[in-house]
C-alpha cells in the first residue's frame, strides 16, 4: 500500500525532474522509511536488515529528499514530507497535520549548523513554493 506521504513526493519529485531537468538527478530520496524483514529465529522474532543498514549509514531522522543544488546561501536544501490529514467525527471534518519526529528535528538542527537550508512541505504546491524561491536565490 503506498501512503499519502509517498504520492505527495512522487508528485513533487516528478514536478522538479519536469521544471528543472538540468537538475536531474540532484534531488535525491534518502530511504530511512519503511518497515525491515522480521524473521523468527529461535522462537523470537527478529530484524534482519536493520543491522546492515546502520552499517551502511542509515540516519534516523534524516530528511526524505535532498536538493544537491547549493545557492547563495546554502550548500543544499533538505526536504521533509508530512502531510496534512481529514479526520471525520460525527458529520464533522477536522484537518490534522502530521509533524516531525524528535530525531528529525534533531538532524535538522544538525544539517543547519553545517549550512543547510531544511523546510518541511505538506502538499505538492507547498514543495514547489520552496524549490522554487531556494532556486532564485542564486
Amino acid at each position: 500500500m503506498v501512503s499519502r506521504e509517498s504520492i505527495v513526493q512522487q508528485g513533487a519529485v516528478k514536478w522538479f525532474n519536469l521544471q528543472y531537468p538540468q537538475y536531474r538527478g540532484l534531488l535525491v530520496h534518502i530511504p530511512n522509511e519503511g518497515r525491515r524483514t522480521i524473521k523468527v529465529i529461535n522462537g523470537r522474532p527478529v530484524c534482519i536488515g536493520g543491522a546492515k543498514l546502520k552499517a551502511e549509514g542509515l540516519v534516523k531522522g534524516a530528511s526524505d529528499l535532498v536538493l544537491f543544488v547549493p545557492n547563495k546561501d546554502y550548500h543544499a536544501l533538505c526536504l521533509e514530507t508530512k502531510i496534512k490529514r481529514v479526520i471525520l467525527n460525527d458529520n464533522s471534518k477536522r484537518i490534522q497535520k502530521t509533524y516531525q519526529s524528535t530525531e528529525q528535528k534533531d538532524w535538522q538542527e544538525k544539517v543547519e549548523k553545517q549550512g543547510y537550508k531544511y523546510c518541511v512541505y505538506r502538499s505538492v504546491e507547498e514543495f514547489i513554493e520552496i524549490v522554487s524561491n531556494y532556486l532564485e536565490n542564486f
